[in-house]
């Protein structure tokens, strides 16, 4: 990443992570391994973890293949929270998650690009369009992206 202006915007995130989320961290819900399977999205995830944690990866990967990505957060929360509603803090922290798993997929991207060149076209998969994105989410910051969410939730939730 080293030049490349997406660094700073990833480096802010991180430290907003390491200020605003980290301390809440102990009052997120963890998944207790008893489950009611409604679906399967996908198993390369599969893991005992916090829930707001798959919420706000949905949320990322989601808003990289829709045309108007901030009309995606609304929708995930809704139907999220019509069996599970998330906490103060899980709400409050959820923006920064989003953007953090979008760093963390573009930054492994590009690193594991490096090691295995034959395969760019998926390893960059979220690179397409996920640095307009990340930059997008930045720009308009925390307020103004939970502004849409939150309202768009509730939207889906009285219907």
């Amino acid at each position: 990443m080293d030049g490349d202006p997406l660094q700073e915007v990833i480096k802010a995130v991180i430290k907003q992570y390491e200020s605003h989320v980290m301390p809440k961290i102990g009052s997120f819900r963890k998944d207790n391994g008893r489950h009611e399977v409604s679906g399967v999205l996908d198993f390369s995830l599969l893991a005992i973890d916090y829930y707001v944690f798959e919420v706000a990866v949905t949320i990322a990967y989601m808003m990289l293949e829709n045309p108007n990505p901030l009309d995606v957060g609304g929708a995930v929360l809704a139907g999220w929270e019509s069996v599970t509603v998330l906490s103060d803090e899980e709400k409050d922290s959820l923006f920064l998650l989003v953007l953090g798993r979008l760093c963390q997929s573009l930054v492994y991207g590009r690193y594991n690009v490096i090691k295995y060149p034959d395969n760019d076209k998926y390893l960059l998969t979220t690179a397409k369009n996920g640095t307009r994105l990340l930059n997008k989410l930045w720009e308009l910051g925390k307020k103004e992206v939970e502004r849409k969410w939150f309202t768009d939730a509730s939207t889906f939730s009285d219907k």
